[in-house]
């Protein structure tokens, strides 16, 4: 039964509680995965993807196969009936706000959706025992708990994806909100993730242990996988249970699904001990004098540096024609300046450095709303 008593009573206030019937788990219950052009008939869900560039990608799932990756879901991330999971303000028709929910009902456990403004104050009082949340939500959620002065961390699993987040915030997370916590690197068309972090060691943060049940490699542009320590791209071996193409987008499709494999769009290396760092997107490469330059790194040591969220770098020409790289910086106000002129002797290579303050950073219209790169650009470079 999925009742109330489930949540606890300081949180259950304002809460609506739904029942979900009993599914269908037996495959021979179920008719045969229909055909694309018959699956409105029979039943099928079609889940909305967009990754960073703001536009829409279907992709169709027939009911059969979903419970089948629901039971994979479940399997792998230990769901149960007595799981409790606040999915906060994820959209149902997104990868993560689908997923999450769909595999919890699949193990008859509870789902919280709670889309009040002042939800944060309610996060930590919620009773659950799993949770999602975007870079920016867990920002959120920080702020709230240093206004009330919380300094005793719970034990609840709560796993951060969706972007990158700074050193700063994961070690106020593990101080202030849970003592379990792991960062994710996943994508919709995927079903289980692929990368993870279980927050030990803050030097190593952004090093991901790769999961067992996927496959992921890391190959240059003949498909040949890398050696150690040499960037390339990261590609995901498909299984039955994966997203073999878009529907309705065939052009979509070829550039990312090709020969068994899925290709995100990501650049990536990894070390002699197999784990793997995610570099930056393959488009978001600083391109300076000919010479390209991950970005994903250096973003990340200027969060550290800057004590800001988010950093974006960008290269390109200025008004007078010359090549500069642009520090974009999320922030209300300007860092300390001693800290900007640091940053500046740090990144002495690069011959023109701009800096550029924007408030907040354009985000795409989706249920992750990740920053909008290309709408960014344009703030830091008007005249392109």
């Amino acid at each position: 039964d999925l009742s109330e008593h489930q949540l606890k009573t300081e949180s259950s206030v304002g809460y609506k509680v739904i029942t979900i019937p009993s599914p269908v788990f037996a495959s021979d219950q179920l008719p045969p995965a229909p055909a694309v052009k018959e699956i409105g008939k029979i039943g099928g869900h079609i889940l909305y993807t967009s990754g960073t560039t703001g536009t829409y990608k279907k992709i169709l799932w027939a009911g059969d196969l979903q419970q089948r990756r629901d039971a994979e879901r479940m399997a792998w991330d230990d769901y149960n009936a007595d799981t409790i999971n606040h999915c906060a303000n994820f959209g149902l028709w997104t990868g993560a706000g689908y997923k999450i929910p769909h595999t919890t009902w699949h193990a008859r456990g509870c789902v919280i959706f709670d889309q009040r403004p002042d939800r944060d104050e309610y996060f930590l009082q919620s009773g659950m025992t799993k949770a999602l949340l975007t870079p920016d939500i867990a920002n959120h959620v920080l702020d709230t708990t240093i206004e009330q002065g919380s300094s005793s961390p719970l034990d609840f699993s709560l796993t951060v994806g969706g972007g990158f987040i700074s050193r700063n915030s994961v070690e106020q997370l593990k101080r202030r909100v849970t003592t379990n916590l792991r960062i994710l690197y996943s994508c919709t068309e995927i079903n289980l993730l692929l990368l993870e972090t279980k927050v030990t060691d803050f030097d190593d943060l952004h090093w991901f242990s790769c999961g067992k049940i996927r496959t992921v490699e890391i190959v240059d542009e003949a498909g040949n996988v890398c050696a150690n320590d040499v960037e390339g791209q990261l590609r995901v071996r498909l299984t039955e249970l994966d997203c073999c193409s878009y529907l309705d987008n065939p052009l979509a499709s070829e550039k990312v699904f090709r020969s068994g494999c899925f290709y995100p769009g990501d650049m990536a290396v990894r070390r002699a001990d197999g784990r793997v760092r995610i570099l930056g997107r393959s488009a978001d490469v600083l391109n300076f004098r000919g010479q390209k330059v991950a970005v994903a790194p250096i973003e990340q040591n200027i969060q550290h540096m800057l004590g800001v969220e988010n950093v974006c770098l960008f290269s390109g020409l200025n008004s007078e024609g010359e090549e500069e790289v642009v520090i974009a910086i999320e922030s209300a106000q300007w860092p300390e300046h001693s800290r900007l002129n640091h940053l500046g002797h740090e990144f002495a290579q690069f011959d023109q450095i701009r800096f550029a303050i924007v408030f907040p950073f354009p985000r795409t219209q989706t249920g992750i709303s990740k920053i909008d790169r290309v709408a960014l650009r344009k703030l830091v470079y008007p005249v392109l």
